[in-house]
């Protein structure tokens, strides 16, 4: 596991964002089955918020599939200016293929070893403590990092349990970026939405 993966692995923990290409209607997807969440049994995310609320899900279920599957092919992270800074080979994003790397050992629970070859205990569990919209969801502008798709900031709290070793907490602001095309699902034509964007404005991980 790459200095980047670790660091946004055990040090940010929680993350997620993209660069602005947004799918085509006719564009098929990860995930883009009924159900809507690769294989997971989750809700079909015809809205904004029973995406977000599949997000919740995937994250406390630790569903690597369906965390997988919800997220645009475009996908990247946007990093804070002090992560950048602390940690100059990290950069100022992760795109979509570092992020699925990270969420598969976090969510698989198993030990890692880390940069300075140490082993880190894995996640054994994940509590959305608080997950609160701030705001009402509204397209970005054209000048935006992510222009052209709907985002929203949500308050968080968010417990990543250790087992015996400790509790990391992570509390702040993510603005997060959905897009949506239209899906055919059971004979019915409806939004499919995606997470096609994640901005960090948290705290940062605190035991």
């Amino acid at each position: 596991m790459n200095t980047k993966s670790f660091l946004l692995l055990a040090a940010v923990l929680m993350l997620i964002a993209p660069a602005g290409c947004i799918f085509s209607p006719d564009e098929p997807g990860p995930g883009d089955q009924p159900g809507g969440g690769g294989g997971s049994g989750l809700p079909f995310p015809d809205s904004e918020t029973q995406l977000m609320e599949n997000f919740r899900v995937v994250y406390e279920t630790m569903d690597f599939d369906g965390y997988e599957a919800m997220l645009h092919k475009d996908f990247i992270t946007l990093l804070q200016t002090g992560t950048q800074e602390e940690f100059p080979n990290v950069g100022p994003t992760l795109d979509r293929e570092e992020e699925i790397d990270i969420a598969q050992k976090m969510f698989s629970g198993n030990a890692i070893t880390n940069s300075q070859g140490e082993l880190v205990p894995g996640i054994s569990s994940i509590n959305f403590e608080l997950f609160e919209q701030r705001g009402a969801w509204a397209t970005s502008p054209a000048s935006d990092v992510i222009p052209n798709a709907r985002f929203a900031q949500f308050e968080v709290r968010f417990l990543f349990d250790r087992g015996s070793e400790s509790t990391l907490r992570v509390d702040g602001l993510i603005k997060f970026y959905v897009v949506s095309r239209d899906s055919t699902s059971g004979g019915v034509t409806r939004p499919y939405f995606q997470m096609i964007g994640q901005q960090d404005q948290t705290n940062g991980p605190t035991p």
